[in-house]
């Protein structure tokens, strides 16, 4: 097993959206985006404990707007990757 640190910026089209990020269908966090869409985004950190060697896959979803949230500029321990990873 690793502990691997994930990185995303959690961007919003919309104030006040209640947002969760999963990794491999894990539910890891659930926050309310209230800060102003355009001009922040939230940076999340997201320490996972998996087996090295294995495909991993990190989400972001919206509790009511489909498609009001995304993640951008995804790290596995500080090395940029995309949404779906391999922990080496």
């Amino acid at each position: 097993m690793k502990i691997a640190t994930v990185t995303a910026d959690v961007y919003s089209t919309i104030e006040n959206v209640v947002y969760r990020i999963y990794v491999d269908n894990v539910l890891m966090t659930e926050r309310t985006f209230i800060w102003k869409i355009k001009e922040t985004y939230i940076r999340e950190n997201i320490v996972i404990q998996v087996e090295e060697g294995t495909e991993h896959t990190v989400r972001v979803e919206t509790c009511k707007i489909p498609g009001a949230v995304s993640i951008k500029n995804v790290t596995l321990d500080g090395k940029t990757v995309n949404s779906t990873f391999v922990v080496e």
